[in-house]
């Protein structure tokens, strides 16, 4: 009798690559891997899965384990042979070793990584990115957490980062503005858990859309620089710390919204949240800013109904978008005593 087609050989081993390719990328990497004992047709079909991404689907005899986790991620990344498009790291507890991180980034800078997201278990030591991170020249987009930066090499650039996300993350010896600087072509800059400076200055001529979360102490200087595409600004805030403000605070004739505010001729949302607004009580506020938000179509806004100095930096941006389509307030009566 004649012996009908072989499952095994036909089936599985004769697949086209898009096709097995496809399957791969619905699985884990940790599953994909282990297609490897499919058959010696299969062995090295997960080296060239575009994405590698590392997350609680790994399992728990994996999570459990961070010297086990960090073999496991080093054997995939030696063992990987294309381009790395997307590497992420998520919620998992792996060793705070800078030496570990670092060979990590030295191998993905080699696979030429376009998307990195570094977003580890919370812990209470920040992890240390050392300048191995400023070689991957060619990523597009960077999500960071839970980490400190050290200071970048002196010709050091992200000529190609598009999307910049940083959450708690602090800068050691050198500021926010050097950074980006970094960036020429940043389009999306998002920062949560801004607690490391007291001031922000953004420098970057092809960003788009800017928002800032969290609490910090009150900044001193922010500003916006060469900023002519900025269209959608988000600066949710709760700062502490006026007092130091008031009493330090020189006046020069410019009020702070229009410091802030100014240059922003673009704008088509704004939103100011948390107690922002009173950042800007040590001024004079004007009735309107001298530049009109012709284009802002929507704004939202957290006031302190209690607090005249929020009110009237409320007002004024109010009164300084004849155009909008959208006005949202969000009202509070209660601010600290010490604020």
């Amino acid at each position: 009798m004649k012996r009908g087609p072989s499952l095994h050989g036909d089936q599985i081993n004769d697949m086209p690559p898009n096709i097995i390719e496809n399957i791969l990328s619905r699985l884990s990497i940790r599953e994909a891997v282990r297609t490897c004992i499919l058959s010696k047709w299969w062995r090295y079909n997960w080296v060239t899965l575009p994405q590698l991404i590392f997350d609680c689907s790994l399992g728990d005899d994996l999570i459990n384990q961070n010297d086990k986790l960090a073999r496991f991620i080093d054997g995939v990344l030696s063992l990987h042979r294309v381009p790395i498009c997307k590497f992420k790291i998520s919620h998992l507890c792996i060793p705070n070793s800078p030496d570990i991180i670092d060979e990590w980034m030295l191998c993905l800078s080699r696979n030429y990584m376009q998307k990195l997201i570094h977003c580890p278990q919370p812990m209470y030591e920040r992890y240390d990115l050392l300048s191995s991170l400023y070689s991957c020249e060619k990523l597009t987009h960077l999500e960071l957490s839970f980490c400190t930066l050290g200071h970048p090499p002196m010709f050091a650039c992200f000529e190609y980062l598009r999307s910049l996300s940083l959450y708690k993350v602090d800068c050691v010896g050198f500021t926010f503005e050097e950074l980006i600087s970094k960036c020429p072509i940043l389009e999306r800059l998002m920062i949560d858990g801004f607690i490391g400076s007291t001031d922000l200055v953004i420098y970057a001529p092809k960003l788009q859309e800017l928002v800032v979360d969290g609490f910090c102490k009150v900044m001193q200087n922010i500003c916006f620089k060469n900023t002519p595409l900025l269209a959608y600004v988000s600066l949710n805030l709760q700062c502490f710390g006026f007092q130091g403000v008031l009493m330090n605070h020189k006046q020069d004739g410019i009020s702070r919204l229009m410091k802030v505010f100014g240059s922003l001729v673009g704008l088509q949302m704004l939103s100011v949240g948390g107690n922002f607004l009173k950042f800007f009580a040590v001024d004079l506020i004007p009735k309107r800013l001298s530049n009109t938000f012709y284009h802002l179509k929507k704004l939202d806004l957290e006031i302190c109904f209690n607090d005249m100095h929020m009110i009237s930096a409320g007002l004024c941006l109010i009164r300084s978008a004849p155009n909008l389509h959208k006005l949202q307030i969000d009202v509070s009566y209660l601010i600290p005593t010490n604020a």
